[in-house]
C-alpha cells in the first residue's frame, strides 16, 4: 500500500478479521497516514486485531515500482534521503503500535 489505513478503513478491517479468524493481515505500507484524527488508534486496534503493520524497505519498493507501477519502462530511481525516510517511518510506527 501507499500510506497505512485511514482510521475509518482500519475499523472497516478490524471488523473483517473479527468476523474472518481463518484470514491474517499483513500490510506493507510506504508511509504512514498521519492526516485523519484517529490514524493512531486505528493502527493500534488493527494491530490488536492481529493484523501484522510494517513499513517497505527499499528492496519492496522497488519491487512494487517494477511489479504494479505502470513505470512505462523508467527505472525506479530512490529519492535522496529515502532510506532516512524509511528509517523515520518505520520508528514512527513502532511507537504507535508498539
Amino acid at each position: 500500500m501507499s500510506w497505512t489505513p485511514s482510521p475509518d478503513c482500519a475499523l472497516e478491517l478490524v471488523q473483517f478479521l473479527s468476523e474472518n479468524s481463518h484470514v491474517s493481515l499483513r500490510i506493507f505500507a510506504a508511509g504512514i497516514r498521519t492526516r485523519f484524527h484517529g490514524h493512531e488508534d486505528g493502527l493500534r486496534q488493527l494491530r490488536d486485531a492481529g493484523a501484522q503493520l510494517a513499513i517497505m524497505t527499499l528492496h519492496e519498493l522497488q519491487h512494487c515500482w517494477d511489479t504494479f507501477v505502470d513505470n512505462q519502462g523508467q527505472p525506479f530511481r530512490a529519492r535522496d534521503e529515502l532510506e532516512v525516510h524509511i528509517g523515520a517511518q518505520c520508528q514512527k510506527l513502532k511507537s504507535i503500535s508498539g
